[in-house]
């Protein structure tokens, strides 16, 4: 699995980066960058409470099988 982020519809206000901070980091513009290539099995449940607490549904879990 892989997060996708949208930055046409992030409205940065950094409830991702906030709440899981092993998942996402804030790049130099303030926009929200995936840590990692691949979402760990133990790292599922955090990416999809990112994905439903972002205000602007601008998170995504992509599986790439």
């Amino acid at each position: 699995m892989k997060i996708e982020i949208n930055r046409r519809s992030c409205l940065k206000s950094g409830q991702c980066s906030y709440l899981h901070p092993e998942l996402f980091e804030r790049d130099g513009d303030d926009f929200p960058i995936a840590k990692t290539e691949q979402v760990s099995e133990s790292l599922i449940e955090g990416a999809e409470e990112a994905i439903e607490l972002c205000p602007a549904s601008a998170i995504t879990l992509v599986d790439e099988s």
